[in-house]
């Protein structure tokens, strides 16, 4: 399952790229990864939902794991995404799946992720 992981992860960052562009949503410098607005660890059903990637540069993106400025970055991005991305969002959090995180899960977000990159 490792390597399923690895593909859908690495199909993310890619799909967030097509998505957002390669500049970081706060400052429009290059972006260093696709951060996870709601994390991963603790919304894993969001691990590969768009709408939760965020394009952060390196700054930024260390910024965000600095616990003092976790919430000051987060209000960053809500006022650049807006409060209906937010809000959104965190009903889609709030709705966690009864079943993620197996093999089906997986492959299931590997297709779709593959259906968007190669959609135009």
């Amino acid at each position: 399952m490792e390597r399923l992981r690895k593909k859908a992860d690495d199909l993310f960052f890619k799909a967030c790229r097509k998505k957002y562009g390669d500049k970081c949503l706060i400052c429009g410098r290059l972006y260093d990864k696709a951060h996870h607005f709601f994390p991963k660890g603790q919304y894993q059903h969001l691990r590969y939902d768009l709408d939760n990637g965020i394009n952060l540069c390196m700054v930024h993106h260390s910024m965000i794991h600095q616990t003092g400025l976790r919430k000051e970055v987060e209000n960053m991005i809500i006022g650049k995404r807006g409060n209906d991305w937010f809000n959104n969002l965190r009903k889609k959090a709030n709705n966690m799946l009864q079943s993620f995180k197996n093999k089906k899960w997986y492959e299931q977000n590997i297709i779709r992720l593959k259906k968007y990159l190669n959609e135009k």
